[in-house]
């Protein structure tokens, strides 16, 4: 039986980076096991609070992501790292309760007494890795994914994009306690490091080179890998043209 964790007000809530690595896990593992199926209320409640940790602080996290690029466009960071979250979000949140749901897999054989269900059960803490290039969306995309399927959260962004990193751990605690969702900084050490945690589910977004060597550490400990990995896009740039 579900058992909702006691709400803490914002302003009592610890940061992430009053612990530990292995702390956190723990914490939040512990918290898994107290709650293991949360319900859909409780699910679809934190992809909005996800969804409010973005768009409350939208304009300050383009100030965070314009100094940690220095060139990029502020309108491109709303769109991308802001807005752009916000379609997957509605959908995930949409969707949630639908997913959750038992399927009846066997109704032929129930016709003669046989049943069979498949249960879409959370598997516990999930680990995020994201890349420098979108540091919000690709955490904050997969997190809202891991929060519908009913997991604690964990997110490691680039250390590349430090000052945006930063006021993302900042943020979380009005919003989250460091059980339902943490975020590490490179306070708790690289992301070698974070890549070792013995997490339930390891999700990366980056470059094939990395994504082997998160996937090698995470076979150690037996811990499933989800790798979204890119690459460099060719283009031809004429002579002539004004970049």
């Amino acid at each position: 039986m579900t058992k909702p964790a006691e709400v803490t007000p914002a302003a009592d809530r610890e940061s992430s980076e009053d612990h530990t690595l292995t702390e956190l896990l723990e914490i939040q593992r512990t918290a898994f096991l107290r709650d293991p199926i949360p319900g859909a209320a409780i699910r679809i409640d934190r992809i909005n609070r996800l969804a409010a940790l973005l768009l409350d602080n939208a304009d300050e996290i383009a100030d965070a992501l314009t100094a940690d690029f220095g060139t990029r466009p502020r309108e491109l960071s709303i769109f991308a790292d802001v807005t752009g979250c916000m379609i997957d979000i509605a959908h995930q949140r949409h969707e949630c309760e639908k997913w959750m749901k038992t399927e009846n897999v066997a109704k032929a054989q129930g016709a003669i007494g046989f049943k069979q269900r498949l249960r879409h059960d959370p598997l516990g803490v999930v680990g995020i890795m994201g890349p420098w290039n979108f540091p919000l969306q690709l955490t904050i995309v997969p997190a809202a994914s891991a929060f519908a399927a009913g997991n604690r959260v964990m997110i490691r962004p680039s250390s590349v994009t430090a000052k945006t990193t930063d006021l993302l751990a900042r943020l979380a605690p009005k919003y989250f306690t460091i059980e339902e969702f943490a975020v590490v900084t490179s306070k708790h050490g690289s992301g070698a490091d974070f890549a070792k945690l013995r997490v339930d589910h390891m999700f990366f977004t980056g470059s094939p080179d990395v994504g082997a060597s998160v996937a090698g550490e995470a076979a150690k400990n037996l811990v499933p890998v989800t790798l979204e990995l890119g690459g460099k896009n060719p283009v031809v740039v004429d002579p002539e043209a004004d970049i």
